[in-house]
């Protein structure tokens, strides 16, 4: 026990908890502690049993209130917090009398040390056996969670915590909105937070995701603001079910780091016809949104005659993809060579082959 207990801690009356043997003091896991609570503190006089109230009502020293302090989530009171619960009473306002041997004792300012120092010495066994019986009184927090059964209010900290991860782990990963509603993920979930409630499949896409976009551009913009001047990349391209996208990278400096950032600013869906207007259309809605359009340098795109035309209207500079315009040039070789083309096709061969039948696909590749 600390000194701030020697200070704190007063003399209790009988206690009402049923668990406790009469005679058993609260003195903490180790003997140890009852060593330094006795050190540099002032000993009381022991009174003769019958003159105790008596003597007490005319000490001259003033008491300490007694507290029992907070109780554990198991019902036990915490180590060093309710010392003489069983084996001392109160006896006037700084006095206290051994329930055990019947002796009476006065403190000097209601100090505990000298009731201590009495337990130690003549009830050393009731002591060895409260720390056997204390040993494990205080349950972890893994216990107290488990007997937590109701579930987390919808406005509560921990749940906004954990929905926000959820969201995070979808958007992410690219996982289904259907991963919430499967057996082994809510069972993963529950074991993980029992009081954790997976919302259903509506929740996160009408609340949840539409939350964290917002979120996310925020930050983005906030960040974009503290720079200079930026560089966009462009592309668009056509799906394997036919539905056209616009996707914009933003490059920028940064300084703090002292390395280039780059983050996607937008990739939604483009409806009618590829036209130079339509695209510049596109385009100027995502540089206001995210208030970049005087901050720009130049535009990379691929050789389409359409999004060059959108960006030679808009008033900026373009330069081609390199990688774009070296796959356009490896391609035209290739078709020149010959050789290289019968090679392709047998490959091409093998590859049909292996996908179409059950017993080609067996036939292990030599590597």
């Amino acid at each position: 026990m600390d000194s701030s207990d020697d200070d704190n801690l007063g003399l209790l009356g009988t206690s009402t908890q049923d668990d406790f043997d009469p005679g058993i003091m609260h003195l903490g896991d180790t003997e140890e502690g009852v060593d330094m609570a006795t050190e540099g503190v002032d000993t009381g006089t022991e009174v003769t049993p019958g003159q105790g109230d008596k003597d007490m009502e005319t000490e001259s020293t003033s008491s300490v209130d007694i507290q029992e302090g907070p109780s554990t989530s198991s019902g036990t009171r915490a180590p060093g917090k309710s010392i003489f619960l069983k084996m001392f009473e109160r006896v006037g306002s700084t006095g206290g009398r051994c329930l055990i041997c019947s002796k009476v004792y006065k403190t000097k300012k209601g100090s505990t040390t000298t009731l201590m120092r009495h337990a130690k010495q003549a009830h050393a066994a009731h002591l060895e056996d409260y720390k056997e019986k204390t040993k494990n009184a205080q349950p972890t927090l893994q216990a107290v969670l488990d007997r937590r059964t109701d579930k987390y209010p919808r406005d509560s900290t921990r749940k906004q915590l954990l929905d926000d991860a959820l969201v995070t782990f979808i958007a992410q990963y690219l996982q289904p909105l259907s991963v919430v509603s499967d057996t082994g993920f809510v069972k993963f979930c529950e074991v993980l937070d029992r009081r954790y409630q997976v919302p259903g499949r509506v929740h996160p896409c009408d609340v949840l995701l539409p939350k964290k976009f917002r979120a996310v551009q925020q930050s983005l913009k906030e960040n974009i603001a503290l720079v200079e001047s930026v560089s966009i990349t462009c592309d668009m391209w056509t799906s394997t079910n036919n539905s056209s996208f616009l996707a914009l990278t933003c490059h920028w400096w940064n300084p703090k780091k002292e390395k280039l950032d780059s983050a996607i600013l937008v990739c939604s869906r483009v409806m009618g016809r590829h036209t130079a207007s339509m695209i510049q259309e596109e385009l100027d809605k995502v540089l206001v949104n995210f208030n970049i359009k005087n901050k720009i340098l130049t535009f990379v795109t691929d050789n389409g005659s359409n999004i060059k035309r959108a960006i030679f209207d808009m008033g900026h500079q373009r330069q081609s993809c390199y990688a774009h315009s070296l796959n356009l040039v490896v391609t035209d070789a290739i078709r020149q060579i010959q050789e290289v083309l019968d090679v392709k096709e047998k490959v091409s061969m093998v590859v049909r082959l292996r996908r179409q039948s059950t017993v080609a696909k067996e036939i292990p590749v030599c590597s």
